[in-house]
């Protein structure tokens, strides 16, 4: 190896794959695996998965507007 943790391995293909689907870069939000500080996690929390469904939720569409979002959510 390349002196990087089996751990590290789950982290960054994790994280670069939700990256790759076109979800947010480093965040201010610790739980999150986008978070910018230096925690490695294997698995994504309740926010990550509820912002991957909402990236592909049939109800958001291309060009919405805030509100039109957050009536389609019900928010």
């Amino acid at each position: 190896t390349n002196g990087t943790t089996q751990q590290e391995r789950s982290y960054f293909i994790l994280k670069n794959l939700a990256q790759a689907l076109g979800l947010p870069n480093d965040i201010d939000r610790e739980d999150s695996i986008f978070t910018k500080q230096s925690i490695v996690r294997t698995n994504y929390s309740s926010f990550d998965q509820q912002i991957i469904a909402l990236l592909y939720s049939s109800k958001i569409q291309a060009g919405m507007t805030r509100k039109a979002v957050e009536a389609a959510l019900k928010l």
